[in-house]
């Protein structure tokens, strides 16, 4: 008959893999305290970096942080520190980090790398900037107007499988990303592209019969590869935080 501690070992050795699997930070003081906690010399804690798979960097649906587009908080460093340690990394949603400041940690983005989110207003991107040319398969811009030429090196980059952008119902963005479409039909590996309209419903609806109207102008009308999707029924925060969050199940799912 096993004993007790022969369990309570078994079953400690099952979870900690959960529990460090996912990984939030809403707040600047728990990023730096993860990243001190952990970044010893004792290898048992260490390690654990390497259990880190996916990470949400900004505000939650239920918490608001410290870490906001001009707040003067944001623990740079100790994010580099995050990325370079945690090896393992393949889904990264990164809120509010002003344009400024992504150049500063773009060169530590892990190799791993296979979906990340950034915004809003994330300043220039391409994945090719990224030193580590991770194997990117999904990318999402949030309430960022960008340039033909980072449209193009997005939707054509090697490994781009779904090209999402989410834009606020108010202002012309969203009709301006549908004007880029015909950008993407270079892409060898693209298999999606979608615009995403947050907002009230009211605002929201007409936003989507606008944008409809012009994919019929386009001749896309019923197109699916290309995704027009009035996501009202929850914010944007709401929706990325979803997505998190199921993708922390799907890892509980397949380890037990």
């Amino acid at each position: 008959m096993l004993s007790l501690s022969v369990v309570c070992r078994a079953a400690h050795d099952l979870l900690i893999p959960v529990f460090y699997h996912s990984t939030t930070f809403p707040t600047a003081a728990k990023l730096s305290a993860f990243i001190s906690t952990h970044n010893v010399l004792e290898e048992r804690l260490r390690s654990r970096f390497l259990l880190v798979e996916n990470v949400y960097i900004g505000h939650t649906p239920s918490i608001r942080g410290d870490l906001d587009y001009t707040s003067t908080v944001w623990p740079i460093t100790a994010i580099g520190q995050l990325f370079w340690l945690c090896r393992h990394i393949k889904r990264l949603t990164l809120l509010y980090l002003n344009a400024r400041k992504w150049p500063k940690i773009a060169h530590t983005i892990p190799s791993t790398l296979e979906s990340l989110a950034i915004g809003p207003i994330h300043g220039h991107f391409t994945p090719q900037s990224l030193c580590q040319q991770p194997p990117l398969r999904h990318f999402t811009s949030i309430h960022t107007p960008m340039s033909d030429a980072e449209v193009l090196d997005t939707a054509t980059y090697p490994t781009m499988r779904r090209f999402r952008r989410i834009f606020d119902p108010n202002g012309m963005d969203a009709m301006l990303a549908l004007d880029q479409i015909d950008l993407l039909k270079d892409s060898t590996s693209l298999e999606q592209s979608e615009i995403v309209i947050c907002g009230s419903e009211e605002a929201t609806n007409a936003a989507y019969v606008l944008a409809k109207m012009k994919l019929m102008e386009m001749g896309l009308e019923g197109n699916k590869w290309v995704v027009i999707d009035p996501e009202f029924r929850v914010s944007w925060i709401r929706l990325l935080y979803n997505e998190f969050q199921n993708y922390r199940k799907e890892y509980i799912l397949q380890v037990t």
